[in-house]
């Protein structure tokens, strides 16, 4: 409920509106700036993809044209083919051309690359390895058995190249490797096989530097298989990404093209395609600006400083709308407080032109009102003070003559000792009732004054009715407005005990939750539920016995009048059980 009130005041709406706008142009403005970002970086990225694609090529032929140079040395080598003919495995031949085989070798650029690992292997199974860095756990039969010896003895003259993954080039390696191979001839002979072996990993050091998460490069060699890529599932045999990547780059060797774009998945990606140059191998590039700038692109300090600007900006405003709202904010909260009766508050006039005539129409209006309250408040204690003398003025006559005769019989009779007793009773009741002028009594006076009533009742009835008072705690000093008990102990009195008849009247006062609650209960004849209805409106009395002519009706207007709807009189009656009465004033202490 107090959420509600703030949302719904003229400062919250401002700052609200303010803010909702600040925020669908920061929005907005994050938006067409991201989007033109976006537009100039992936041409930008693009472009330099491309010359990154160049730089990759001229390092792969560099490769490629040493590896040709090395391998075609060494196939040309007469020590090389002097040892893969020789028989005897420790005659001083072959020693000889271990040495000059050596020799040979050293003087390539081999040495250039120290990651390079030689095999020779004879078409007898002799094996000779240079610079192998693991052992070979293989033997030369699974060797010669290999996919690679086998494509290198179909194309004699050509260096062929497979991926080959842990293990499965039958070398002894426990890493995936790319396995250069060439059949080493000797006319129409083929004398053995040579053998380069690269890690993949190694191999991949070339270009990675080169890549990101949002660029990937995939090798493949002449017969379009994958043999290195910066991304793994490429290189997994039967893939779906390596099926992808061959049917593209196939593609794109067919119609001639070097780049597409291409959708795959929810990402359009650029892809670059490229022959290396001299070679018959293919270089493909799959690049996607679009993540790449994701990656450049930091949101999440835009986004920061957006945010900072943002609540800057709603600070402002903030102030300068609590600067503006601040008088009206001052006069809805005096406005609070008159409405709940303090008509004092004044406010100062201060503001903008439109609220300081708003706050002085205010201040005369709550002048004008306070004036007419202050005469009516006036006027009602006159009333009510004409009233106090009205219930006054209602003392029975006929009350006053019968108890006059009453007492002048018990004189007669010598009773001087209970004549006195009611006449003290009868002076202290009048005094009380006709003399003092004060609207309110205590609850004691209140006592005082039903006892000395039951007093000079029961000199003239007798005492067959008793009435008893139990009064709680703290309660004796209380105020209550004059009168209101003795309607309620008078009818049941006369009307609760019919033809002689005997009973008790109890008569209780205790505080409950800051209220005074007083109970008048009979256990009389009682009264149906339509006599009960009745009593409202139709007061059943003897004008020559009853005190005065207060009623239940009267006593309950009055008491609302004085505190409110929540107070008043209750009646509850049940036919041959008795009758309560429960009357409920606020519990205000006094003396008086």
């Amino acid at each position: 409920m107090k959420w509600k009130r703030i949302a719904n005041t003229l400062m919250f709406r401002l700052v609200f509106t303010a803010a909702a706008g600040i925020f669908c142009l920061s929005v907005a403005m994050y938006l067409m700036n991201q989007s033109i970002s976006e537009e100039i970086f992936v041409e930008a990225f693009s472009e330099s993809q491309q010359k990154i694609f160049n730089q990759i090529d001229r390092q792969f032929y560099q490769f490629y044209e040493d590896i040709w140079k090395i391998s075609g040395t060494i196939c040309d080598s007469s020590s090389v083919k002097s040892y893969l003919t020789q028989t005897d495995m420790a005659s001083v031949d072959e020693w000889r051309s271990i040495y000059y085989m050596k020799e040979e070798i050293a003087d390539t650029r081999l040495s250039d690359y120290t990651e390079l690992n030689v095999v020779l292997v004879s078409t007898a199974g002799k094996s000779y390895i240079y610079n192998w860095t693991d052992a070979l756990a293989s033997s030369t039969e699974d060797i010669l058995s290999n996919s690679v010896t086998r494509r290198a003895a179909g194309t004699p003259g050509k260096l062929v190249c497979e991926y080959q993954d842990f293990g499965a080039s039958g070398m002894g390696r426990s890493d995936p490797a790319i396995v250069m191979a060439c059949a080493v001839h000797d006319g129409e002979d083929v004398l053995g096989y040579l053998y380069i072996l690269i890690k993949e990993a190694d191999f991949r050091e070339m270009y990675n530097h080169f890549t990101s998460a949002a660029s990937e490069i995939v090798v493949l060699n002449g017969d379009g298989e994958v043999i290195s890529s910066n991304q793994p599932d490429y290189l997994t045999a039967g893939s779906a990404a390596q099926l992808w990547v061959r049917q593209i780059a196939g593609e794109m060797e067919e119609q001639g093209l070097y780049q597409r774009q291409e959708k795959r998945g929810n990402a359009a990606e650029r892809i670059l395609y490229q022959r290396l140059q001299s070679s018959n191998y293919h270089l493909v590039g799959i690049v996607n600006p679009h993540e790449a700038f994701a990656e450049r692109y930091d949101m999440i300090r835009i986004v920061l400083f957006t945010l900072f600007v943002t609540c800057a900006v709603l600070a402002a405003v903030i102030v300068f709308v609590r600067q503006q709202t601040k008088p009206l904010a001052s006069l809805a909260q005096k406005m609070r407080n008159v409405r709940g009766g303090n008509l004092g508050e004044y406010v100062e006039v201060e503001g903008t032109e439109e609220i300081r005539e708003l706050t002085e129409t205010y201040n005369q209006m709550l002048k004008l009102l306070d004036d007419s309250v202050q005469k009516l408040i006036a006027t009602e204690k006159e009333k009510r003070t004409a009233e106090i003398h009205a219930l006054q003025m209602q003392i029975n006559p006929h009350y006053i003559y019968n108890t006059l005769t009453g007492i002048k019989m018990l004189i007669w009779q010598g009773n001087t000792e209970v004549s006195t007793r009611v006449i003290d009773a009868f002076v202290q009741l009048l005094r009380n009732t006709i003399s003092n002028t004060q609207e309110f009594i205590t609850v004691k006076q209140e006592i005082e004054n039903l006892k000395n009533y039951v007093l000079i009742n029961q000199m003239r009835y007798g005492d067959a009715v008793k009435t008893e008072y139990y009064v709680a705690y703290r309660c004796e000093e209380c105020l209550l407005p004059k009168l209101i008990l003795q309607p309620f102990v008078e009818n049941a009195f006369f009307h609760a005990f019919p033809e002689g008849k005997g009973g008790v009247i109890q008569v209780f006062v205790k505080r409950k939750e800051g209220s005074l609650v007083f109970q008048i209960a009979d256990n009389g004849v009682g009264m149906t539920e339509e006599r009960l209805s009745q009593v409202w409106t139709q007061e059943q009395r003897s004008k020559k016995e009853h005190l005065t002519g207060i009623g239940i009706l009267n006593v309950d207007d009055r008491l609302k009048l004085l505190y409110g709807e929540d107070y008043g009189v209750r009646l509850e009656s049940e036919e041959g059980k008795g009758t309560r009465v429960t009357v409920t004033v606020p519990a205000q202490a006094g003396e008086l």
